[in-house]
């Protein structure tokens, strides 16, 4: 009986030997990558109950869970200088695991946050040599696991309400190609009792507008003819004409709940619009694959001091300052926000004074002509918060026809697309001063 005794206390003796208490300080970290430098995180590990000779042959392993980490294998580096070490020698604390997250790539920039998980591992040493895990009840540490929160380089929007824009505009005509710098400011001030407002600001380039014509005939060259005649060149030929504008603008718009039409995320207004713009416009026209036709002589009625011959130039060139204001009485605004995602999508009906420089040319006192007209305008901004990505589309027409014959429609549409990034203006410091050292 006392020998049975003496056996049960050993037995029980080398069980509580055997245990020990290794963990992580912590069970969770959060770490943002960078664009320009490595980021370097320092995880601690505490060790207690570990001293006895038990345990000799026992090594602590700080290895990755691979069935949780989310962040890629080449974005990190591990500097583990204790795996491998026997769990008798490790120190009470400030033993540490150092880990490098690779520079975010703007080539290939991390959009969501992503996870690496490590966990602690114990092997023991059998008495043929070789190594195999510990049992994990061994260990009586809590904290066997830690999640390190890896966070992208761009910092997620704070809101919605206060946000610049720098980007590009696309030219769907010429091909899908960033071509002009498309940059805005857009303030919005929800409804407290009754209404809201939105302002903004903005510059963008509307899309290439081109126009085919075929078998266009036009004058190409005058050439003198014996002293009182002169020869006219007809050609024929195909002619390009392109028309585009770069604008600047500013907008208002008060708005007022449609009550009946708001649920939860989504918010409904009766928004009406009103816009300045300046229009930078640039038309082109050019005649290609010109052949002369025919010829006809005509009497010279000429000053006598022209020269001859008189070429018409196969491609022109004209640049326009037009001004448009816009008043849309009648105006309507969906706004959808949420964690993931805000969508605006608003649109007017109005009238358009339209101011434009007689003869087409701008010069340094130009005359300009008013036109009337009325409008439709459609814009949509889209943004994702967690990289400030913001896909913006904007169309706008005009509604009638002119007074005299023929009766020309008075439409001219215009049209962009924008790819930009939005950031909160209190950020707009750090943004504008890369731009001006270039």
């Amino acid at each position: 009986m006392k020998l049975r005794f003496s056996f049960v206390l050993l037995f029980f003796s080398v069980v509580a030997q055997a245990q020990y208490t290794i963990a992580f300080k912590k069970d969770a970290d959060t770490l943002r990558r960078s664009e320009v430098r490595k980021e370097l995180l320092e995880v601690e590990l505490t060790a207690s109950d570990a001293k006895i000779d038990s345990l000799k042959n026992h090594k602590l392993y700080v290895i990755v869970n691979d069935d949780k980490t989310t962040l890629p294998k080449a974005d990190y580096e591990i500097l583990d200088p204790i795996s491998g070490t026997i769990i008798k020698e490790l120190k009470t604390d400030n033993n540490f695991v150092r880990i490098f997250v690779k520079v975010d790539d703007p080539k290939d920039k991390q959009v969501k946050v992503l996870k690496l998980v490590l966990k602690l591992l114990v092997k023991k040493t059998t008495d043929d040599g070789r190594e195999t895990e510990d049992d994990e009840k061994n260990n009586i540490g809590t904290v066997n696991e830690i999640t390190i929160v890896i966070q992208p380089s761009d910092s997620p929007l704070e809101s919605f309400r206060y946000l610049g824009y720098l980007g590009t505009n696309f030219d769907m005509v010429n091909g899908v190609e960033a071509n002009k710098l498309f940059f805005g400011v857009n303030i919005l001030i929800p409804e407290t009792r009754k209404y809201g407002i939105q302002v903004g600001i903005y510059g963008n380039r509307t899309m290439t507008q081109s126009d085919t014509s075929v078998n266009t005939s036009f004058t190409s060259r005058i050439e003198s003819f014996g002293t009182d005649s002169v020869i006219y060149f007809r050609d024929t030929a195909t002619k390009m004409t392109s028309r585009k504008s770069d604008n600047i603008g500013a907008f208002f718009s008060p708005l007022i709940p449609v009550g009946f039409l708001t649920d939860g995320n989504l918010k409904v207004y009766y928004a009406p619009n009103f816009e300045f713009i300046w229009r930078r416009t640039m038309i082109e026209s050019a005649y290609e694959n010109n052949a002369t036709s025919h010829r006809d002589t005509v009497r010279n009625r000429f000053p006598a001091n022209v020269a001859f011959p008189l070429v018409t130039p196969l491609s022109i060139k004209v640049n326009q300052n037009i001004y448009d204001v816009y008043l849309g009485l009648l105006g309507i605004m969906f706004r959808y926000e949420n964690d993931d995602i805000s969508i605006r999508l608003q649109g007017a009906v109005g009238f358009n004074f339209n101011y434009v420089p007689v003869g087409g040319f701008s010069s340094i006192n130009p005359v300009f002509q008013r036109n009337t007209r009325g409008y439709f305008q459609g814009r949509l901004i889209i943004t994702e918060p967690t990289t400030g990505f913001t896909i913006g589309a904007e169309v706008s027409n005009f509604f009638g026809k002119y007074k005299n014959p023929p009766y020309y429609s008075k439409a001219q549409p215009y049209y962009n697309v924008t790819l930009s990034k939005a950031f909160n203006l209190k950020n707009l410091a750090a943004i504008v001063k890369p731009l001006s050292n270039k």
